[in-house]
């Protein structure tokens, strides 16, 4: 299901939600305060699916439809199936667009990205985030599918998926030396190989012909770009 047939099935589903809430009494297992907040809950899940922002979800509420259906309404009722329905759609578009995404970053920063995100058959996930300095970069742990990488305990973000490899910031602090370089983690085999040197920030950008863009300051004022099979 593509996003037009999702919100074509949402208003649907809003038109069968007003003949419930105009007859309400009718019902022992809903009132109109909890019909009310399922049309809310749908009208929101448009705004989202609309919003140039693809990783406000991060920040917002969690839709729970299917939770209210299951716990309160009839297992036969044809509204409530629909509400579970909707919900399982709806996931699927926003883990599919997060996918999509991530040969290109819209709106993440080093100070602020998707600490959880779904690539294929794999699940990344950020863990125990930290500051390196008071209003530094984030960096923590990665998980790959539950497995947590150990090689690398300064993972930072935000991160780029192409062709089964996550590229990702890698906080180095070693003697005299401190600052970011550019890892490539194949998530068939999870082995780490890095690109390039030492940079003060790796602040990824996109992923482009075979090369790869990023700034390396917080205020994007200096770009440097390599090419992806510059492995060290």
């Amino acid at each position: 299901m593509n996003q037009e047939q999702f919100i074509k099935k949402i208003n649907i589903v809003l038109v069968e939600i007003d003949k419930m809430i105009n007859n309400c009494d009718e019902y022992s297992y809903t009132n109109k305060q909890q019909l009310v907040s399922i049309k809310n809950e749908l009208y929101d899940m448009i705004n989202y699916l609309n919003s140039e922002s693809i990783f406000q979800q991060k920040k917002g509420k969690e839709f729970l439809l299917s939770r209210i259906v299951i716990d309160s309404w009839p297992f036969n009722n044809e509204v409530g199936k629909l509400l579970v329905e909707l919900e399982e759609d709806f996931n699927s578009l926003t883990r599919e667009n997060i996918k999509m995404s991530k040969l290109k970053i819209l709106n993440e920063t080093p100070l602020d990205f998707q600490e959880k995100n779904f690539f294929d058959e794999w699940e990344v996930s950020y863990l125990d985030l930290m500051e390196v300095n008071q209003g530094s970069p984030l960096v923590g742990s990665l998980s790959i599918n539950g497995q947590v990488i150990i090689k690398e305990q300064g993972f930072g973000g935000p991160l780029l998926y192409f062709n089964r490899k996550i590229y990702i910031p890698v906080f180095i602090r070693r003697f005299c030396v401190v600052g970011f370089r550019l890892a490539t983690l194949n998530l068939d085999n999870l082995s780490i190989g890095y690109i390039g040197g030492i940079e003060d920030l790796v602040y990824l950008k996109e992923i482009k012909d075979n090369r790869i863009y990023f700034y390396t300051d917080i205020y994007k004022s200096t770009e440097k770009n390599l090419t992806l099979y510059e492995q060290i």
